[in-house]
């Protein structure tokens, strides 16, 4: 029987991580490109005429708001509940405390394109809001002992899903980028872990 092991953070190198980030963003690239590929329905120029934003101040002022509520429902979270029932691991505050905010950003835009690109654009397209959901939830399995990280994570992810059907891959892909840079910012400066 398969059985998940804890990994002890302290014993992998920074640089192992950020490594280990980008090469999980490379391979859900060639994920994303799979099913480009195999299943799906439109052609390539529908696909990119999809990206862009369609009203981008309307769209723009959707994400921000849509960030911010996350962003401060995370705050909220890590002043009232403790610590032991948000933690990670280690993970997030391992990368983001040892990272530059340039740097951040850099990651922030990279796993926000790559992983609404997969999720919104193209599993989201074939299998729904719903059902994406809970595969974009299963592929965050170090939460499933944390029922407050997995519920958020889940509920964040419908979330984005829903903006994506009413707004678009633009609205979805800006809020995961705003959310993760703030709170990649915010660990970095130590207000939150």
């Amino acid at each position: 029987m398969f059985k998940f092991q804890r990994i002890d953070i302290e014993k992998i190198s920074y640089k192992t991580l950020l490594h280990s980030l980008y090469l999980t963003q490379l391979l859900l690239f060639i994920v994303a490109l799979i099913i480009f590929i195999f299943f799906y329905r439109g052609s390539v120029a529908e696909l990119l005429t999809s990206l862009l934003p369609g009203n981008f101040v309307l769209e723009t002022l959707v994400a921000i708001l849509f960030a911010t509520f996350i962003i401060l429902i995370n705050y909220v979270l890590y002043k009232l509940v403790p610590a032991t029932m948000l933690d990670d691991g280690g993970i997030n505050k391992k990368i983001f405390s040892n990272t530059p905010i340039y740097q951040i950003a850099f990651i922030a835009v990279i796993v926000g394109f790559i992983e609404e690109l997969l999720f919104r654009v193209l599993i989201q397209s074939l299998v729904g809001v719903l059902a994406t959901s809970i595969i974009f939830t299963l592929i965050h399995y170090r939460y499933f002992d944390k029922i407050i990280l997995i519920s958020f994570t889940f509920i964040t992810s419908l979330g984005l899903g829903y903006l994506m059907v009413f707004y678009g891959f633009y609205t979805v892909f800006l809020a995961h980028v705003v959310i993760d840079l703030v709170l990649g910012t915010l660990i970095r400066k130590g207000i939150v872990e």
